[in-house]
């Protein structure tokens, strides 16, 4: 059976289908940096994920003349080396690529905004705003948090292949390298020109494609795992949603303009952060937060929702004092009063401030996802309006 991927034209008014032809991109006159770069570096979604260029043709390191093809940053602050071959790899790519990630380990936050604000042609000013976007934080703390590669081509030497596997498999980051088969097709009706990209580095393995016993609703399955974040599973969407929700029964001058793009995963639970581009929000400093313990599709879960800050982060970020944590807890304690929602706790250690309420039930279920809008939705309204005002007299 051939497993190649194969492209076909469909004419819905005939119910004709027919094959377009894979071709070469040297036979089509395609050169690497003339044109595939540039398609990259305009668009580099083809790559299947979302990407910040930041430099083409990069070549200022202090002790070597080689030359990066494109660096970008990914949506987790990492550093992404992006090596383009035409149609075939060589056997010897991987380790370019390594040797331009390396040298990327110890580049500081400002080498970073220079490289963009060089590249895009605005100032660093700007640079640090399009850096603060794509990462949707509140600033560029996670900046350069790791550097990966991604190797792109029509075909890849079994040299290239074996190599990324093994360097995957031997290190605690599972997508270090990423391999994207780019595919040219031609239409030699019209003409046309088409780009098949897959990713073949790293893939799921078969045991989640497989039904095993017991996997669904049996089994302790409430550790959650390590690595990355999935972007998009049901704990993301639940969350995002109850966020979401109560955001828009918010009145508009107290609604956050910031949000989680996932649901993040801590040892035991997942969260969602809302908050504010403003001072003294930030999504690990000070935010709402919704907590999500023991998730299972059949099992009894805990929601919590909180207000939470950070006492290390803010004395740090805002220059706060023990007292200024005092007056905010005293603001909370004798000022937020929210009917009709019991169970609320306000906790002062010596690393959290928190008023939380917490929320039990079973599964992700609609009425447990009611219950935290309405938590978050009070909480908002009642705790941000005095955390300003708090915030306005402390300036004052």
């Amino acid at each position: 059976m051939d497993s190649e991927p194969r492209l076909f034209k469909i004419d819905p008014l005939t119910q004709q289908s027919r094959s377009v032809r894979e071709t070469d991109f040297a036979t089509m006159g395609f050169q690497e940096r003339r044109d595939i770069q540039e398609w990259v570096a305009a668009d580099p979604s083809i790559l299947g994920e979302e990407l910040l260029i930041i430099a083409k043709e990069f070549s200022g390191f202090d002790r070597t003349n080689e030359r990066a093809d494109l660096v970008a940053v990914d949506r987790d602050g990492n550093i992404v080396v992006i090596e383009l071959k035409r149609d075939d790899t060589g056997a010897d790519v991987h380790w370019q690529a390594i040797k331009y990630a390396s040298y990327f380990k110890h580049a500081q936050r400002e080498d970073i905004v220079r490289m963009l604000a060089d590249h895009a042609k605005v100032t660093e000013d700007e640079a640090v705003t399009g850096l603060i976007q794509h990462l949707d934080m509140d600033d560029l703390e996670s900046l350069n948090r790791g550097q990966r590669i991604i190797l792109a081509s029509h075909r890849f030497a079994p040299e290239v292949t074996s190599a990324v596997i093994w360097l995957n498999e031997n290190t605690q980051q599972q997508d270090l390298v990423t391999c994207i088969t780019l595919t040219p097709y031609q239409d030699d009706e019209n003409g046309s020109f088409y780009i098949q990209a897959s990713t073949i580095i790293p893939v799921p393995g078969t045991e989640e494609l497989a039904i095993s016993i017991g996997s669904g609703k049996g089994g302790d399955r409430r550790s959650f795992p390590s690595g990355a974040v999935k972007k998009e599973d049901d704990v993301t969407r639940y969350l995002r949603g109850i966020a979401l929700e109560a955001l828009s029964r918010v009145s508009e001058d107290l609604k956050p303009d910031r949000k989680s793009r996932w649901a993040g995963i801590g040892s035991e639970h997942r969260y969602f952060h809302v908050w504010y581009a403003r001072p003294p929000w930030s999504n690990w400093g000070m935010s709402y937060q919704l907590m999500l313990f023991g998730h299972d599709d059949s099992a009894d879960v805990r929601l919590i929702t909180s207000f939470k800050c950070q006492k290390e982060y803010m004395f740090s970020r805002e220059q706060f004092s023990d007292e200024d944590i005092e007056a905010l807890r005293v603001v909370l304690e004798n000022q937020v009063v929210i009917p009709g929602l019991p169970g609320q706790e306000l906790i002062d250690d010596g690393k959290w401030l928190e008023l939380k309420i917490t929320l039990d039930g079973h599964g992700l279920d609609e009425s447990l996802a009611e219950q935290a809008t309405k938590a978050l939705h009070m909480f908002i309204e009642a705790i941000t309006p005095a955390v300003d005002e708090f915030a306005n007299e402390r300036n004052e």
